[in-house]
């Protein structure tokens, strides 16, 4: 997908220099909207809005929805002792102690993020 995108993108700007050649002042606004920091700052905006509900689609269905493959791939991030309790726990016991221990994980960020302020 990446050299399809690589790709159009670099078809445009040819197009574009083709289409000066034709047309003399195409090329001078061409030249003045590339040198202006707001095209490219606008450029990278509309890429990450393009690109951010595809990114949250995928984390509400990892979270919300996942995969039995998703959750083995969890439970082997875990630290030792915890998947060890979780594999000997039942699959309530499996939810509860993972919940329990993204709540542990999401207050240690919170603290760290409170004290590196």
């Amino acid at each position: 997908m990446h050299p399809l995108l690589l790709g159009s993108f670099i078809l445009y700007w040819v197009l574009v220099m083709l289409a000066s050649l034709v047309h003399l002042e195409v090329a001078y606004s061409v030249y003045a909207v590339i040198a202006m920091p707001s095209f490219w700052l606008s450029l990278l905006l509309c890429v990450i809005a393009a690109t951010l509900p595809v990114l949250a689609s995928k984390l509400a269905s990892r979270m919300l929805t996942p995969l039995p493959s998703q959750l083995i791939q969890e439970i082997e991030r875990l630290p030792r002792a915890v998947r060890a309790a979780l594999l000997a726990s039942g699959p309530l016991g499996t939810f509860a102690a993972l919940y329990f221990y993204c709540v542990c994980v999401l207050i240690e960020v919170c603290v760290v993020a409170f004290w590196m302020r």
